[in-house]
Parts: structure tokens; sequence; C-alpha cells
């Protein structure tokens, strides 16, 4: 049996160096949590991918905790393939935007983005890309704009190389705003992103 998130939600650690509580969530498939942030209300949302619930091969997942680790609301998102959840954020308004990748159309790999709202409840999923493959690896809120985000990855369309690194901004609703492509003759891609202060 392949437990999730071991979520050694050990976030105090780095402050205090004592371990809070030590939770492991899951069913009987495989299940991975890729990044988990603290939420305004002093809890934790966890988001990742799971076998064990959901309709497809992997399932994006998203859980919401309170502070003490116990499971509050877990939802699944994506369809019959591989759909995989990356990085989130909690927004302005307590929901939350989550981005990762699915290859649940078409079985080509484009950013999967999922916003849902402070009870899981789903607001939109979009899926970004053209022909060839695009993955997403992180997503901030844009530091000028509340209801801006910036989403990072991964793009194979209209690469100079292998890869180009991609940067996505998109509004609260979830459309594209811009997409910038950066790269030389071999593979690139980013695995994390920060505003600057000029924006």
């Amino acid at each position: 049996m392949k437990k999730i998130f071991i979520l050694f939600l050990s976030i105090p650690i780095l402050f205090h160096g004592q371990t809070s509580f030590f939770k492991s969530i899951g069913g009987a498939g495989n299940d991975i949590g890729q990044n988990v942030i603290s939420t305004k209300d002093g809890g934790f949302c966890i988001v990742g991918a799971t076998e064990s619930f959901g309709n497809g091969l992997t399932d994006l997942y998203i859980i919401k905790t309170d502070v003490n680790g116990q499971v509050e609301w877990h939802r699944t998102f994506g369809g019959p393939n591989i759909d995989f959840g990356n990085d989130i954020v909690e927004t302005n308004d307590s929901s939350f935007i989550a981005c990762g990748y699915s290859n649940s159309i078409n079985l080509d790999y484009q950013i999967f983005v999922v916003k849902v709202d402070k009870n899981g409840n789903l607001i939109w999923a979009n899926r970004y890309g053209d022909e060839d493959w695009d993955f997403s690896n992180a997503i901030v809120c844009s530091k000028h704009d509340p209801n801006h985000f910036l989403i990072a990855g991964e793009s194979y369309n209209n690469s100079a190389g292998n890869s180009d690194g991609i940067i996505l901004k998109i509004d609260s609703n979830g459309n594209v705003i811009w997409t910038k492509s950066h790269g030389g003759i071999n593979k690139d891609f980013f695995t994390s992103i920060q505003e600057g202060d000029n924006g």
C-alpha cells in the first residue's frame, strides 16, 4: 500500500525546531505530494497527484487540512489519462489555484490549471498549450495585481532547441494575458518563479 504525502507537515521545524505532527494521507495506489503551503486560516493546502482516487491513471489532487493536519476536504481533477499537480497558491479571496500538466485530451501534454474555492468546489479548469508538449511547474501571485498569476514551466512548442522555459501570465478567471518563452539550442525549462519589484 502506497500512502501519500507522508504529510510530514513539519513546516514548524523551519521556525521552531520541533515537529508539530506527522500524517500519512492516501489510498491503496501511488499518491504523490509535490508542494504544501500555509493557508490564511492557519491550515495547509497540499497539491500533487493520486492513483488511489479520481477517474484517470493519475488525477491532480488537492488536500486542505486544518492547523493540526486533519483533512477538511480533498478533491481530484482530470480525465482518463495522466493529470498531475506541481504547485498551488492561495488567492486574495481564499480560493486556490493549482498548476501542473495533463495528457487527458488527445494524449498531448498541456499545462493544466485548476481554480477551486475555499471549500474545494471547482471554479474553473483550463488547459494551455499548442500541438506539442507543455508543462507547468510553479505558480505565484503577482506582487502588483492580486488578480494576476505567473506560471513557469517547459514548452516543446516553437522551441529554439529541445525545449524552452515558458512563462504564462493569467488573470483570476484563467484568461491568458501573455505568454513568453526563453531558451537556446538545448533543453531549457523553469522549475520556479518569482516576480521582481518592477514587475
